[in-house]
């Protein structure tokens, strides 16, 4: 990891400068005297799903240890992707960073008759009648941070359907042919903070005419759309949940939910505006330890949590 220079001060963010000792007192550690690992976990933002199209794929999910000497090390959380209508394509989630170490973001569901999805952390859902989908775990690393997105199908004129996009625990799904929705990927199970969450599922695909719109997969998949069936249903079990699609002309899917890294559900045609969750970075270590500023800081008891929903800095003193 890069090193930057010691002792600089993190700007805009809250923390701690004193170091509880074993006799309970505090005490100051001057810069440059502690090197230190940490745990991390991080999440990039969800891919922005297609309209009558794909479901945007989850955000990459790492999590891993890292030793830090002292020294300021930026964070960045990435946004969710944006969709708009079928003449703009939509837009792959952004990466999430501490320091050096990257989760890519979910990428793009297709639009119908324009293709368009993209490979990312998980990949986004094929369009409508397109046979293909986005490829996760792009770029790769190993273990994997995410899976592909399901393909796109037209099996006759009033059954088709975008698949649905890929999450950070499961490749996405196409529809079967008799109704039922492409669904999101599930996303993956990280108990990080003291909480059983799931993260980055991957957004349900939009239905058509007769095709209910995909669940978005559990950890914050946002729901597809549907024009004339049953909506799908937003993906729960997360720190927020992805909201649920629409049914009808000009509607939205569901939103991915908002740093969970949950990609969105396809629109219904000619698509309407829905966006893809936002990523997060959590960095934890045994209390009494070191000393560091950034994000919100809370104790779980064992260990010093600091949450990121934003983009920082995370700084070793």
């Amino acid at each position: 990891m890069t090193r930057h220079g010691a002792n600089k001060g993190a700007k805009g963010v809250t923390g701690v400068t004193a170091l509880r000792n074993k006799y309970g007192s505090f005490s100051t550690v001057s810069a440059g005297s502690d090197s230190f690992n940490v745990e991390y976990l991080i999440v990039a933002g969800g891919g922005g799903g297609g309209a009558l199209g794909g479901g945007g794929g989850g955000g990459g999910l790492r999590t891993g240890s890292l030793y830090l000497p002292s020294g300021a090390y930026t964070v960045t959380v990435g946004a969710g992707g944006l969709q708009a209508d079928y003449t703009t394509p939509s837009t792959s989630g952004g990466n999430s960073s501490l320091g050096s170490v990257i989760s890519a973001g979910g990428g793009r569901g297709g639009i119908h008759s324009m293709t368009g999805h993209l490979p990312g952390g998980s990949g986004g859902g094929g369009a409508d009648g397109d046979g293909t989908f986005g490829a996760g775990n792009t770029p790769s690393v190993s273990p994997a941070q995410g899976y592909d997105g399901g393909a796109g199908q037209t099996i006759t004129p009033s059954l088709r359907a975008g698949g649905g996009g890929g999450g950070a625990g499961a490749v996405g799904t196409s529809s079967p042919g008799n109704g039922s929705g492409p669904h999101g990927g599930a996303g993956r199970q990280v108990n990080f903070d003291g909480n059983n969450y799931y993260w980055a599922g991957g957004g349900g695909g939009q239905g058509y005419v007769n095709v209910n719109g995909g669940n978005g997969g559990i950890g914050g998949g946002g729901g597809g759309a549907t024009q004339n069936a049953s909506v799908g249903v937003g993906g729960g079990s997360a720190r927020n949940s992805g909201t649920n699609g629409s049914s009808g002309y000009y509607v939205p899917g569901g939103n991915g939910g908002q740093n969970t890294g949950g990609g969105s559900g396809g629109s219904g045609w000619p698509g309407a505006s829905c966006n893809g969750g936002s990523g997060i970075v959590m960095v934890k270590y045994p209390i009494n330890t070191i000393v560091a500023t950034g994000g919100t800081i809370t104790s779980l008891g064992t260990h010093t949590l600091h949450t990121f929903t934003g983009s920082g800095t995370f700084t070793v003193t």
